[in-house]
Formats: C-alpha cells, sequence, structure tokens
C-alpha cells in the first residue's frame, strides 16, 4: 500500500478529535496495522447527519440533502465506495474537485483585507 495515504487521508479531517481517532486507527500496529481499517455504515450516517444542510451543490450537482435523508442503502453503497477508496489508496480526481466561493463580510468595507 501506499506510503503516503495515511497522511492524505489524515489531512483531510478537520475536527481535531476525529482527526485523533482515524490517525489511532490507522497506525495501531497492535491491531493489524492498516489492514484492519474500514469504515462501517455507522460512520457514514454520523457523518451525513453531521453536515449542514441549505447549501449550494457542488460540481457533481448533488445537494448535501441527498446524502443525509437518503437512506440506508445509500449508505451501505458509500461505506464499500470507500473502504474501495481505502483498501486501493486511491481516491478519483472527480471526488477530490471543490469550488470555494470567498464571501465578504462586509461589502462597503476593503475586500482585499483577508479577514474580510
Amino acid at each position: 500500500m501506499d506510503e503516503e495515504l495515511p497522511t492524505a487521508i489524515y489531512n483531510s479531517v478537520t475536527d481535531k478529535e476525529v482527526m485523533a481517532s482515524l490517525l489511532r486507527r490507522m497506525t495501531d500496529v497492535g491491531n493489524g496495522g492498516r489492514e484492519d481499517l474500514s469504515f462501517t455504515v455507522g460512520d457514514v450516517v454520523d457523518v451525513c447527519a453531521a453536515q449542514k444542510t441549505g447549501k449550494a451543490v457542488g460540481l457533481d450537482g448533488v445537494a448535501m440533502e441527498a446524502l443525509m435523508y437518503g437512506g440506508t442503502r445509500l449508505h451501505v453503497h458509500l461505506c464499500i465506495l470507500f473502504n474501495i477508496f481505502l483498501k486501493h489508496g486511491y481516491v478519483p480526481i472527480q471526488f477530490m474537485k471543490c469550488v470555494i466561493t470567498p464571501l465578504a463580510k462586509c461589502k462597503t468595507g476593503d475586500l482585499s483585507d483577508v479577514n474580510n
């Protein structure tokens, strides 16, 4: 398996507690190491439930609500898909594309100011 896999996946997590948990799971040699690392359907359900609603759709045209309320079958298929990504150490480019739209806090303020 690619040695950069833990770092790449680890860097995609922003919550400090989740990040620490993920790192422990990925580096826990006593429990079989990375071969035992996998996502559960519960992991997918928890992450989907924690997402915010009412946001714009992404490049794929899928609203977050579709993933949140898609049901158990969708969560099972997503779990299988994510475990395939882990097993092969590869995530397709389309899954990593995103659009970041900067929003000004104050439209009358200095738009070149990073803090605005």
